[in-house]
């Protein structure tokens, strides 16, 4: 968040238009006790709540760059779960020791949402995107239960498996395309044959989802996606791939300013 906080901003924001703490948090990406702490700092008194904060926060909508980072991690390594007596969905994250700091990166833009603490878990198989991995030490994070997670879940997991949907072109924006390939794109560069290539894992997806996708990206970046295939013991899967100097080049100056810091080094090729 560029926005400073300042005491005359603040004032307008909790007093005179009335928002929450949470949906302040929501604004600057903090926790509403961080608001609380500031509002006491410049000596603004504060409100009375017949509200919890978790309470607070089911009424907030996250913001439109919030629900981009979810919808991106959605179709990437994220997941929506919801517990069996549940009435909303959360989101959920895991990432091995590697990118680390990407999923404290993930952690801090979803604030205030993201109540619990990142956990580190000893390596053993996970299932990442419906496959089963076997990963070193990992660490993931959750968010609270919330009813534009439900929504999400609803689109995107119909019979409870995830899907890709028929709206995705709706959905998908620059920023939640960076975020899908920060989670699962490969970008290389051979040398021996002088290809420059990205392959996006969407291999638990079906075939035709993935020509849904191809055709969808095809026509938003104006350029050739293909669907390649790969034999795996349970059977043949499908993913997307795109090749060329300048078409990567083309493709990845579209939303290569929301690939956040610590994900950079997946693009030197490409900037």
């Amino acid at each position: 968040m560029n926005i400073p906080v300042t005491k005359d901003l603040l004032y307008d924001m909790y007093v005179d238009k009335h928002m929450s703490m949470s949906s302040i948090g929501a604004f600057y990406n903090v926790s509403a006790p961080t608001v609380r702490n500031w509002l006491i700092y410049y000596k603004i008194p504060t409100r009375v709540s017949t509200r919890s904060v978790y309470q607070e926060l089911k009424e907030t909508g996250f913001t439109e760059y919030q629900k981009d980072i979810v919808i991106g991690n959605v179709l990437g390594d994220g997941s929506l779960t919801m517990g069996k007596d549940a009435k909303n969905a959360r989101f959920v994250v895991r990432h091995g020791e590697k990118q680390k700091d990407y999923l404290f990166w993930k952690n801090k833009v979803l604030k205030p949402f993201t109540t619990s603490k990142v956990i580190k878990t000893d390596g053993k198989s996970h299932c990442i995107c419906g496959i089963k991995c076997n990963v070193s030490d990992s660490y993931m994070f959750a968010t609270i239960s919330h009813p534009w997670l439900t929504y999400i879940k609803g689109i995107f997991y119909p019979n409870n498996v995830k899907i890709i949907p028929n709206n995705i072109s709706d959905l998908l924006s620059n920023i939640s395309m960076a975020i899908w390939v920060c989670d699962d794109g490969s970008l290389t560069y051979n040398k021996k044959f002088g290809v420059y290539r990205m392959d996006l894992h969407t291999e638990c997806f079906t075939y035709a989802e993935n020509v849904s996708l191809c055709r969808n990206l095809s026509e938003k970046y104006g350029m050739g996606f293909r669907i390649n295939s790969r034999t795996y013991p349970s059977g043949k899967s499908y993913y997307i791939c795109i090749s060329g100097k300048d078409k990567l080049r083309r493709l990845v100056s579209n939303f290569y300013e929301f690939v956040p810091e610590c994900m950079q080094y997946k693009f030197k090729y490409y900037v």
